[in-house]
Parts: C-alpha cells; structure tokens; sequence
C-alpha cells in the first residue's frame, strides 16, 4: 500500500491589533508633548536615512510607504499643502486681478506723496499739512489704508466738506496744482477702483477665514495625534534595535552629553582660590677664568 502523504501544516494568520483610537491617545499625551511631535518625528524622519541605520530598521519592517507616511503625517500636521499657493498662506491675493490691483496701489503711494509734497509744501503748506500729515508710503497691502485717506482728503479739499469756507480758494488751488503733477482726476478714479477691487479680496477672506480657521486647527491637531501615534511605534521599535548613541542621537532618541568642567578649589570662605604660579630661578652668570 502506497504510504500516505502528510498534509503540509497550514500556517495559522497571527490576529492584527487594531490600531489605537486618536481620542484613547488624546487622554495620554499632554498638550507639551504634542508640541513637541513634529520637531521629534521631523529628527527621526533624518536621521532614518542613514545607512546603518535605515539597515537596522528595514530589519524590523521599516518600509519605504512607513517613511513615506511619516512625511506625509508631518506635513498635514504643520498646514503644508502642495496644491495651496504661498501668497494664499502669506494672506495674499492669488486672483491675477487683485494681485495686480495692489501692485498699481502700492507702485502708486511712494511717487504720489513724494510729488503732493513736493508741490504744496512751499505753495500751500497747510493743505499740505491736511493732505499728507501721518500719511508715509508703505508695502503690498499695507499701501491700501494710507492712499485710500489720501484720495479721501484730495475729495474734502475739491468738495469744500468738513473745510472751512476761508480756505476754499487755497483748497481747490491747491487740487489744481496737483493736476499739473500727474495727480489728475483720471488718476485719482483709477486708483478707486484698485482699491474696491483689493477691499473686496479683504473681505472675502476674513468671511473665508472666519470659518476656516476652526477647521484647520481641528485638521491639525488630528493630523498631529496621527503623527504622534505614528513616532511612538516607529521610535519605541528603533530603542528596541539600536543601541549606539550616536545612532540614537541622529534620530533624535538622545542628546548630547555637556561636557562638565572641573570646579574651581575654593578655600574655608567659600572665595575661589588663586594658585599662584613657582617663583622661577634666575640662573647666575658663569665667571670667566682669566
């Protein structure tokens, strides 16, 4: 009779842990600790692409998409995005037209008040005065508060509003002259509607913003508790296989040790002592024999 084949023994799948809930790790990591997540996992994140070190930690199933989740982690965690313009990070326009609606501005108040300056101060020091007092060229979006009241202010002096009646004459003279100065009434109108243009920008944003805000920092603070949950495993697994310091150190597990200096001998008063140094010898000439 033909011997029976043994049946080949079927490797029993070991039951996966499910991982940790965000809200279980909320409830033991303090909010220093969170702090402190992406500056740590940023020191792993280096120091893993050392040779023998990323050796030790492929041996312990440090993979490639593990690194690449980490990376991916920290950016979430941080508000890194590499679909989202930097002018909209920075808070500016990323509509061409807006953009360039506060570059005509801001190109604008430094030759402009230069010019209204330069033409009232010796002719019409007090309009000058009224005009140009507290106002100084600015940059980007900044530019748009202070042009916005010089437009405001060339308005009062040509309609005679809020000005006394004894200074109408000197008022418009004044606008006149600014006329011959490139400060025309076309130039004034065109800056208007630059300043509509990037006041509605403002306000779209700060309405965008307002609800915004709360969700990014909510995204955030999950993303981080992803990236604290995600260096617990990797940086408890790497303290398991590698024990040179100098390994830890480059992953940011350990730090540097200060040196210690000796301390300074200090007498019955508790004041340092001051070692004085041997008196040195002079060594006497030698005589001559005649």
């Amino acid at each position: 009779m033909a011997a029976k084949k043994k049946a080949t023994p079927v490797a029993q799948k070991l039951p996966v842990a499910p991982p940790v809930p965000l809200s279980a790790l909320v409830q033991t990591v303090s909010d220093s600790t969170l702090e402190q997540t992406h500056t740590r996992a940023l020191s792993f994140l280096r120091g893993a692409t050392r040779r023998e070190i990323a050796r030790r930690l492929a041996a312990v199933g440090y993979t490639d998409p593990d690194h690449a989740e980490g990376w991916t982690l920290l950016q979430q965690a941080t508000g890194y995005s590499p679909s989202t313009p930097v002018a909209s990070l920075a808070g500016g326009p990323t509509d061409p037209s807006v953009a360039a609606a506060v570059k005509f501005v801001d190109e604008f108040d430094e030759e402009g008040f230069g010019l209204t300056e330069a033409a009232l101060q010796r002719r019409f020091p007090a309009q000058n005065e009224f005009v140009m007092g507290g106002l100084t060229a600015k940059t980007g979006q900044a530019a748009l508060v202070d042009v916005e009241h010089f437009l405001d202010r060339l308005d009062q002096l040509e309609s005679g509003e809020g000005r006394k009646p004894e200074t109408r004459a000197a008022d418009r003279a004044a606008v006149a002259l600014l006329e011959t100065r490139t400060i025309t009434k076309e130039k004034r109108k065109a800056l208007r509607e630059a300043l509509r243009a990037a006041r509605k920008f403002e306000v779209d944003t700060k309405a965008d913003d307002a609800g915004a805000s709360k969700a990014e920092a909510e995204a955030r603070k999950q993303a981080t508790l992803g990236l604290r949950a995600w260096y617990e495993e990797w940086s408890k697994t790497a303290r398991s296989v590698i024990k040179r310091r100098d390994q830890l150190i480059a992953l940011g597990l350990a730090q540097r040790q200060a040196r210690q200096e000796e301390p300074t001998p200090t007498g019955a008063d508790g004041q340092p002592l001051v070692l004085a140094s041997p008196p040195v010898k002079k060594k006497r000439a030698r005589k001559k024999k005649k």
